[in-house]
């Protein structure tokens, strides 16, 4: 709606990644969706009306399907949001400290993989130049060499992908 609309726009400006703002907006859309369902859609103002206890209760759901660290990166978003919404006047307290506070005591389990950003961009022609490595492998290591995360990689649609025609120097 108009509001993720406005909170796009602000995005753009402080200069964060088109990609970056399609992650979030989508998961801004799926926040609104679960939170707004619990409240009276007749009030003029929805947002309004959000509590501690809706933004609880979808963390909870969340953390039912989702890593820890991703319900952290999750609940990130939600903080921009609701700075978005206080800062416009949507909202009348910030709902997310408590929220900010508790998920900063997790435990993080280590990473699977780890990369190491020296050696990828000591590799990086030669990975791009090679014929025998595919496009997709070579369009994931794009995207981690520009720091997406493989979570995010993988839900990665390619409408939200722009190609363009580039040069050789």
């Amino acid at each position: 709606g108009k509001l993720v609309e406005e909170y796009t726009v602000a995005r753009q400006r402080a200069g964060a990644h088109t990609n970056t703002i399609d992650i979030e907006v989508k998961y801004i859309e799926k926040f609104n969706q679960s939170i707004l369902a619990d409240i009276n859609p007749d009030v003029e103002n929805p947002f309004g009306h959000i509590t501690e206890k809706h933004v609880e209760t979808f963390f909870h759901k969340e953390c039912e399907v989702l890593a820890a660290r991703t319900v952290y990166r999750k609940i990130t978003i939600i903080t921009h949001y609701s700075d978005f919404l206080a800062k416009k006047g949507y909202v009348l307290f910030d709902f997310m400290p408590k929220f900010r506070k508790r998920f900063k005591k997790l435990e993080w389990e280590t990473p699977n993989l780890r990369i190491d950003y020296g050696d990828l961009l000591v590799k990086k022609e030669e990975v791009l130049l090679n014929e025998s490595i595919h496009l997709m492998p070579k369009a994931i290591f794009i995207f981690i060499m520009y720091g997406l995360e493989l979570n995010d990689i993988m839900n990665i649609r390619l409408s939200q992908v722009q190609i363009t025609e580039n040069e050789k120097e």
